[in-house]
């Protein structure tokens, strides 16, 4: 079973990724999942996760989230 976890994101539309939260580094370093869930408003949404350096981002995915949710400007989710 997944485990739910909550977190408040800056969504930034312009570039369609999300940086992975600090906290998340903790629970999956070095073995980073390759897909993630969202569940947002009940609609469940796979979201690819991709590295940059040391850096890693909620990336491929989320164009058509946005769509799905009709969202259109940078916003906290």
């Amino acid at each position: 079973m997944m485990a739910r976890t909550r977190f408040t994101a800056a969504f930034r539309v312009q570039k369609n990724i999300i940086e992975v939260p600090l906290s998340y580094h903790s629970q999956w370093r070095p073995y980073y999942p390759t897909y993630v869930l969202f569940d947002y408003n009940g609609t469940k949404h796979f979201i690819r996760v991709r590295k940059c350096g040391t850096r890693c981002f909620f990336a491929d995915g989320l164009k058509e989230f946005r769509r799905t949710h009709d969202i259109n400007d940078s916003v906290i989710i």
